[in-house]
């Protein structure tokens, strides 16, 4: 391949009503490879045509089947094999027997412009572990895999059926896996949509034949579903993100305008549409530094028998009653975007600017306890969360807001743990000089890096603002940037810090609550009580469960703080009963909904249920150790109730979510993280201080 067989292809495509601007020309270099550029001293005007390929030098599957206008040239395969065959299939073993053709065939000028099948293996990645350890703990290691095999399996059946048939290519060897392979990439990686064709006079001409012709019957759907289309010398152009660029269909050709001007030296470059780097890796073997379209696909398994699967069926359904053409649409897109993707620049709230709507609904619907799965909303749309641009429209949802921010989270940083350990080993494996395809993995790799770094700051931000007093932006940021293990310099800093903003938050400081903060909501008497008894019942019970070793140690570890929770509740239950003004109005408002939510009188709510039973008793013996002191008459009174314990057990089961990031207000830099623990969902409250009436 050289410099003089791309002229050629010019001199080809022109005598074939082709056309390149007479302004610019074909160039070579190590890092853009062969392109297109504005000659020195000339320039290129806004809404010029720069190149133009004619339909009768294109090639695609309607060569191969012979759709007139769209010649075959003398290929003409066995109709069997074109009436039995995917669209893909066909029109690579067209391409392959094009190659073997070589000048014999009337795209030899295009074909002497491809790259050779023997240099696949080094521009384009393969499943051999020498490439595939540059992208271990990435969506691209398995997405090669993937293709591959969907390759492989293509190949075998082209060459089953050709052999049955006797076709001489697929008898004498010619046919290999290898120029498989390479037509596969050629159409993955140079190809146009089909849309390109749509407007043109000989696509006009073609559409019919599917229902004149039974050898063309596969063309009856093939433009509404859309294939591959090679046009020579427009896929010469390299890609840029935001190039202005348009097509320009003609009567018999297609061109490239471009929507702005072009100064001597300048490269005139294509723009494929939105391409994040997975997708430009896969199919043309590069990827872009700072690409704005990239993001991280998350893959998910739907739980069997969850409520998430019974919200699938309800939404495939609905599908399948809107959509005329009696298909349900079962496309679900699980996806991280980079921060500055467009999606994410469109979002209407900073706890989901970056995440897919499948994915945060998905993750909501399988962090839901049962007051959010037995919602009106959920029973009617199959979802949970329902918000708009000035914050919660229902208060109900801000747990489960909550605990799907923490969950994701949590896999975000247990998958950055994976990438950024295969990433160093990556490195330290490596070679001195890295190969252009090595120099592509690390940009796409630290494109996945730094989306997985943001996402799981942008949720631990957000959580560790649910738990604070309204303070600084940057000192959350930075304490949650020190707990992820993120350096201050990383981008995904720079991205939270853009993200925060120009987004607003629908979750209100001081939402989310440790024992001891919620406390500190009481008024200081009721407070100390609370406290001073749930301290001593706690340390009985530690003692107790030490001592018993009935149940497993993680079920103790858990029990303290849940306990001064049950205390807590119950507590304010009895205040509530009693004498609703001694709270504060946001804690009788909460109560207040906890009621409505959780009635005091249904058995369900107030009775133990079966995993709480041996808890309730190790409660009650490590209590009767107590002294009668410990609790004063008003919770004497809430613990002598076995139903209103049950009751605080039940809902502070339901309304609390378990988090490692948990702060500490004492800290004069900020927030600081402590170690996992249980917090409790009050939402309402944004006092920095003791709540008053």
């Amino acid at each position: 391949m050289s410099l003089q067989n791309h002229h050629s292809l010019v001199r080809w495509m022109s005598s074939n009503r082709g056309y390149l601007h007479p302004n610019i020309e074909l160039a070579f270099n190590v890092e853009k490879g062969f392109h297109a550029r504005v000659i020195a001293g000339r320039s290129v005007k806004a809404g010029s045509c720069v190149a133009r390929c004619s339909t009768t030098t294109s090639l695609s599957v309607l060569n191969a089947l012979h759709t007139p206008p769209f010649s075959c040239r003398g290929t003409r395969f066995p109709s069997a094999f074109l009436r039995h065959q995917d669209i893909a299939i066909v029109q690579c073993f067209f391409l392959m027997e094009q190659w073997i053709l070589q000048e014999s065939s009337w795209w030899a000028p295009y074909l002497s412009t491809l790259p050779k099948p023997d240099d696949i293996e080094t521009l384009c990645f393969t499943d051999q572990e020498e490439d595939l350890a540059s992208l271990k703990g990435t969506n691209l290691e398995s997405a090669i895999k993937k293709q591959l095999d969907v390759w492989r399996d293509e190949y075998s059946k082209g060459m089953e059926q050709l052999r049955k048939l006797e076709w001489p290519n697929a008898m004498n060897g010619k046919y290999t896996w290898g120029l498989f392979r390479w037509a596969s990439t050629m159409f993955g990686s140079r190809s146009f949509t089909s849309q390109v064709l749509s407007n043109t006079l000989p696509a006009d001409k073609a559409r019919p034949m599917g229902h004149l012709d039974p050898d063309h019957e596969v063309l009856s759907n093939l433009f509404e579903d859309g294939f591959a289309v090679l046009l020579p010398l427009l896929d010469l152009l390299n890609y840029r993100p935001f190039s202005k660029v348009e097509w320009q269909a003609g009567l018999n050709e297609i061109g490239l305008q471009v929507l702005e001007s072009f100064d001597g030296g300048q490269e005139v470059c294509n723009n494929y549409g939105p391409r994040d780097n997975e997708a430009l890796m896969l199919g043309y073997g590069f990827a872009v530094s700072a690409n704005p379209f990239d993001h991280y696909s998350v893959g998910f398994k739907v739980p069997p028998g969850s409520p998430l699967e019974e919200a699938r069926r309800w939404r495939a359904t609905q599908s399948l009653k809107a959509n005329k053409k009696g298909k349900a649409d079962e496309r679900y897109r699980y996806y991280i975007f980079n921060s500055e993707h467009p999606r994410a620049k469109a979002g209407h709230c900073l706890e989901t600017s970056i995440f897919s709507q499948d994915l945060f609904e998905s993750i909501s619907i399988l962090s839901a306890n049962i007051r959010e799965l037995q919602s009106d909303r959920f029973r009617a749309t199959g979802t949970i969360l329902e918000w708009d641009t000035r914050g919660m429209t229902d208060r109900r949802q801000c747990r489960n807001l909550l605990h799907t921010l923490c969950q994701l989270r949590l896999e975000c940083a247990n998958r950055l743990e994976l990438l950024r350990m295969n990433m160093s080993r990556s490195r330290n494996g490596s070679k001195p000089t890295m190969s252009q395809k090595q120099q592509y993995a690390e940009i796409y790799s630290n494109s996945q890096l730094v989306i997985l770094e943001t996402a799981a700051l942008l949720c631990r931000y957000c959580i560790l603002r649910a738990q604070t007093t309204p303070k600084e932006d940057t000192l959350i940021i930075s304490s949650a940037a020190a707990a992820e293990r993120i350096p201050h310099t990383s981008p995904a800093v720079v991205n939270v810090q853009h993200l925060v903003h120009r987004m607003h938050s629908i979750i209100g400081f001081r939402t989310l609550f440790s024992f001891s903060l919620a406390v500190d909501l009481l008024p200081e008497t009721l407070a100390l009580k609370i406290r001073n008894a749930a301290e001593a019942v706690s340390k009985a019970l530690e003692r107790k469960a030490q001592a018993s070793f009935s149940q497993p140690l993680a079920v103790y570890n858990q029990l303290p703080e849940k306990i001064k929770y049950t205390f807590l509740l119950a507590a304010l239950r009895k205040a509530y009963t009693d004498r609703s003004d001694t709270l504060p109005k946001p804690l009788k408002a909460w109560i207040r909904d906890l009621q409505s939510w959780y009635a005091f009188d249904d058995p369900f709510w107030n009775g133990p249920t079966e995993d709480f039973v041996p808890t309730l008793e190790l409660l009650m013996e490590a209590t009767d150790c107590l002294v009668p002191e410990t609790f004063d008459p008003i919770m004497n009174d809430v613990w002598s109730d076995p139903q209103m314990i049950c009751w605080a057990w039940n809902v502070q089961e339901e309304e609390g979510l378990f988090s490692d990031t948990e702060v500490s207000e004492s800290n004069s830099n900020g927030a600081v993280c402590q170690p996992s623990t249980y917090l409790l969902c009050i939402p309402g409250v944004h006092l920095s201080n003791r709540l008053l009436d």
